[in-house]
């Protein structure tokens, strides 16, 4: 479907937790993420399309993604 809008983001910042596939966008204040549902199109070497989830103009963390996943499962289990 060429009428689509697909977003490229580095296959570093895509996680899963359980069933859920998810990247963290940074939010407000400075250093806080926020963790975002998303949708993927397809992969493309280290490009992942997404289809939903992100918005144009937000910032998706890619370096430090495995770091935010582990810190986000430890929040869940307190």
């Amino acid at each position: 479907d060429l009428g689509r809008k697909l977003w490229a983001v580095s296959r570093d910042a895509v996680v899963s937790i359980d069933d859920a596939t998810l990247v963290f966008v940074a939010g407000s204040p400075p250093n806080a993420f926020e963790p975002r549902l998303v949708r993927v199109s397809e992969y493309g070497g280290p490009v992942v399309y997404l289809e939903d989830g992100v918005r144009e103009g937000e910032r998706v963390v890619t370096k430090g993604a495995l770091l935010l996943k582990g810190e986000f499962i430890r929040a869940r289990l307190e």
